[in-house]
């Protein structure tokens, strides 16, 4: 596995602050959790800018109610990593769903977690933010099992949205034609 950590960073060395940490730190964790794998991937921040970064993807195992479920995740390292926290998502696969609600992921998959907002390059790393993640995704799983029929009632409550809101438009046009001279 180092040595497609290795292709992968050296397609990308130029971009990290501290590459040896970087090479380190990912095959530790993927020495540990061997479903997650090392490659490029492209992630555009909140100001529209695109990074091609470092990311890892895969699952992480999670205990809960006595079963062993995988979580699917994406983590990206940034180019300050590590002193930048990685940025980590929740990725459902097409028969699961993000859980609405969930205290520490949005709808998007993105993970919010004391443990990132807290990083410190001394103290953290990717295995133990992993860890942190498995026990609290254990606790709460973030995705589940879509019930049968969910794509299809998803859309009918689009649809059914959609023709609400053109019937208020043509309602609301209406009134204004009418209060017009």
């Amino acid at each position: 596995m180092a040595a497609a950590v290795d292709g992968v960073l050296n397609s990308l060395r130029s971009r990290y602050e501290a590459p040896a940490r970087v090479r380190q730190d990912v095959v530790q964790l993927v020495g540990q959790i061997r479903s997650l794998l090392p490659k490029t991937g492209h992630l555009i921040s909140n100001d529209g800018s695109e990074s091609t970064l470092l990311v890892l993807t895969g699952t992480i195992p999670i205990t809960y109610g006595n079963a062993t479920y995988n979580i699917p995740i994406e983590l990206y390292l940034p180019q300050a990593y590590p002193r930048a926290a990685p940025i980590c998502y929740v990725r459902p696969t097409s028969d699961m769903t993000v859980k609405p609600g969930h205290h520490n992921v949005d709808g998007e998959g993105l993970v919010y977690l004391p443990y990132l907002h807290e990083w410190q390059a001394g103290t953290h790393s990717l295995v133990t933010l992993c860890a942190s993640m498995m026990s609290v995704f254990g606790r709460e799983p973030p995705v589940y099992a879509k019930p049968p029929g969910h794509d299809q009632q998803q859309a009918q409550l689009r649809a059914q949205q959609a023709a609400i809101q053109a019937q208020a438009q043509a309602h609301q046009a209406a009134q204004a034609q009418a209060a017009t001279p």
